[in-house]
């Protein structure tokens, strides 16, 4: 299979409870369409949830030494990737088998914690990367990821591999920025397309308008905020769907399908009304219409080909 120079995205983000913020999770990863989410601190999770808000995504969770810790990846089903078995809570091991395989290491340092950062030495391969929570301010530049303590203590660290990092500086209800890895690769991976059917988003949207207005009624803003936003992502996870780009068809350009309509609606009103004359005329455009259709596709096979 042919190799692919591509970017790899992963966000790293400290959520404070996923539960509260799957929904700002969401968001995020449909804005930006990362490959990878680092989550930490999420605490217990509603996992059929998670499961069918990013049914796309395989999920890899590693407690905490408390309830309110952990880290949980959440990895495209288009990156090969494997677990690699770690005893370190809130730590989370994953390979992710690219042209060379890249060790990806999420974790979160509280203060407090049973293992030392010398027990992560021993993941680290050729090419790692390592990003989280480190609880510790490494510098003294004017870039903070904590909104709390006003520090910087989220961090990535790469080893044989090179990784751009930004901090997002968009909304969020966390006490914690969201960082931005991106790393130029060489992969084998399948190419994915996903595809959301609107017209039936919005069809739903407007079938159940009645209910959430009685919702907001009630006055409980921040739950039914949550509570719609839950709504809004999970419909829109039921209305996408995900296949391979090869069985993709190329769009048909605007002036063919213009004529496309054309020749049906002629047709239609041909065997309306019984004239003859838009009958021969209805069979010329779509003889016509055809034949460009035709050669039009022709053209992308040709090209796909040479591609």
């Amino acid at each position: 299979m042919q190799l692919t120079y591509t970017f790899l995205y992963t966000v790293c983000f400290n959520v404070r409870s996923l539960d509260l913020r799957w929904g700002e999770v969401y968001l995020l990863f449909s804005s930006y369409n990362v490959d990878i989410m680092v989550l930490l601190e999420v605490s217990k999770f509603d996992q059929v949830t998670i499961v069918t808000a990013f049914p796309n995504h395989l999920l890899f969770y590693q407690e905490g030494e408390n309830a309110h810790r952990g880290v949980l990846n959440l990895v495209q089903q288009t990156v090969p990737v494997t677990r690699v078995p770690c005893h370190l809570a809130s730590v989370c091991v994953v390979d992710l088998h690219l042209d060379e395989t890249l060790r990806l290491i999420g974790m979160h340092a509280p203060d407090r914690k049973s293992w030392s950062c010398n027990d992560l030495s021993s993941f680290f391969l050729t090419n790692s990367i390592i990003c989280g929570d480190f609880n510790v301010d490494l510098t003294e530049d004017d870039t903070r990821t904590s909104l709390r303590s006003d520090r910087t203590i989220d961090y990535a660290f790469a080893k044989g591999t090179q990784v751009t990092v930004q901090v997002h500086e968009g909304a969020t209800t966390s006490d914690h920025k969201r960082i931005i890895l991106v790393s130029a690769v060489e992969d084998n991976r399948k190419n994915m397309a996903s595809q959301t059917s609107w017209p039936v988003f919005s069809s739903f949207l407007s079938y159940v308008f009645p209910f959430w207005e009685k919702q907001w009624s009630a006055f409980k803003m921040n739950e039914i905020y949550n509570n719609f936003t839950r709504f809004l992502s999970l419909l829109a996870a039921r209305c996408t769907r995900t296949f391979p780009l090869k069985l993709a068809r190329p769009a048909i350009p605007p002036e063919l399908r213009s004529k496309l309509s054309y020749s049906r609606a002629l047709s239609f009103k041909a065997k309306q009304t019984g004239d003859m004359k838009l009958k021969i005329e209805s069979a010329k455009a779509r003889n016509v219409v055809r034949r460009e259709l035709r050669l039009f596709q022709q053209n992308q096979l040709a090209k796909q080909l040479s591609d």
